[in-house]
């Protein structure tokens, strides 16, 4: 995605953008919000480091088919994010 970057002075890592990083976080983004809106709510709880049973928990589906919409999800995701689906529409 980006570059990290280690200061010797602080001993922080600071994570810098590029541009062509930064469009294709838009873009995963925008494809991402065009998903069905349970769709939607695994792949962020899954994004935020949430388990299957926890995400289960939330939407109402067991853990078992948390993990199926995950892997059809990144499936989907993966495609159209290849495909170059723009982010408008």
């Amino acid at each position: 995605m980006g570059r990290a970057l280690h200061s010797s002075q602080t001993g922080q890592t600071e994570t810098r953008l590029t541009s062509s990083s930064l469009t294709h976080l838009c873009r995963k983004l925008t494809l991402i919000q065009k998903l069905k809106p349970i769709d939607r709510q695994v792949i962020l709880s899954y994004l935020e480091g949430m388990d299957a049973a926890s995400i289960g928990e939330i939407t109402g589906i067991s853990p078992a088919n948390v993990a199926m919409k995950i892997h059809r999800v990144k499936s989907i995701l993966a495609r159209r994010f290849q495909k170059g689906e723009q982010y408008a529409g």
